[in-house]
C-alpha cells in the first residue's frame, strides 16, 4: 500500500475521513459532533486537533468561512 500511495494506510484513511469532513460541513447543516461520527472519529477533540493542523481552522470555523 506505501509504495502504491506513498503514505500508510491509516494516514491514507485519516486524509479521506478529513476530507469527507470538509465535503459535509460544507454541504450539510449536521453539528460537527455528528459529522465526527459519521465519518469515523470517535473523539471529538481528536477530529478537531487534526482538521486544524491540516487546515488551519477548526470545522465550525471552515463552515463559516464556506
Amino acid at each position: 500500500f506505501k509504495r502504491n500511495y506513498e503514505c500508510s494506510l491509516s494516514d491514507y484513511i485519516t486524509e479521506f475521513r478529513l476530507e469527507r469532513t470538509k465535503q459535509l460541513l460544507m454541504e450539510t447543516e449536521l453539528p460537527v459532533s455528528e459529522i465526527a461520527g459519521v465519518v469515523g472519529f470517535s473523539n471529538l477533540n481528536y477530529l478537531y486537533t487534526l482538521f486544524k493542523k491540516k487546515f488551519g481552522m477548526t470545522p465550525s470555523e471552515y463552515r463559516n468561512l464556506h
